[in-house]
C-alpha cells in the first residue's frame, strides 16, 4: 500500500490515465484506490518482486524482462508520460508468469509534445527549462 498526497503528487491521475489504454506493450502497475481523502490517497498494488532482487535470472528470462521494459518506456512516451525516476527499484517482476511492471509514478509528469510538460495544475514548462544539461542533439528520440 501506498499513500499518495494529493496536492504533491498527480500520480494517481498519471496511472489513471495509463490504465485506460490496455495494449500489451503497457507494462504499468494495476492499482486499487482504498481510501482517498482531500489531502491523501492510499492506493494498492499487487505484490511483484523487485527487479534488482532477482539473483538468478535464465538469460531468456532476461532478455524478455529488457523486452517488456523497452515496451513500458514506449508506451509511456507514446502515451505522453514522462516517468522522471526510473531504476532498479522501480522496476518489479511476477517471476510466475515472467510479467514486468513499472511503479512509483510520484515524480512522473505528463509532456505535451517535444518540448512542453504539463503539470497536474494545466500549467506548462518548456522542457529543456527543466532539464538544461539535456543536449539539443538528442531531443529527436522517439
Amino acid at each position: 500500500m501506498k499513500c499518495v498526497n494529493n496536492a504533491r503528487s498527480n500520480e494517481i491521475e498519471l496511472l489513471e490515465f495509463l490504465h485506460r489504454t490496455l495494449t500489451p506493450g503497457n507494462h504499468t502497475i494495476p492499482f486499487t484506490i482504498i481510501l482517498s481523502t482531500q489531502t491523501d490517497t492510499v492506493i494498492s498494488t499487487p505484490y511483484q518482486k523487485p527487479l534488482n532482487e532477482c539473483s538468478t535470472l535464465s538469460v531468456h528470462v532476461a532478455a524478455n524482462f529488457g523486452r517488456q521494459l523497452l515496451e513500458a518506456v514506449h508506451f509511456m512516451h507514446v502515451q505522453g508520460v514522462a516517468h522522471r525516476d526510473l531504476k532498479p527499484e522501480n522496476v518489479v517482476v511476477g517471476l510466475e508468469l515472467h510479467q514486468l511492471f513499472i511503479i512509483d509514478y510520484d515524480l512522473a509528469m505528463f509532456v505535451d509534445g517535444r518540448d512542453d510538460v504539463v503539470h497536474g495544475d494545466g500549467v506548462k514548462t518548456k522542457l529543456s527549462l527543466l532539464l538544461p544539461t539535456l543536449p539539443v542533439a538528442r531531443r529527436g528520440y522517439e
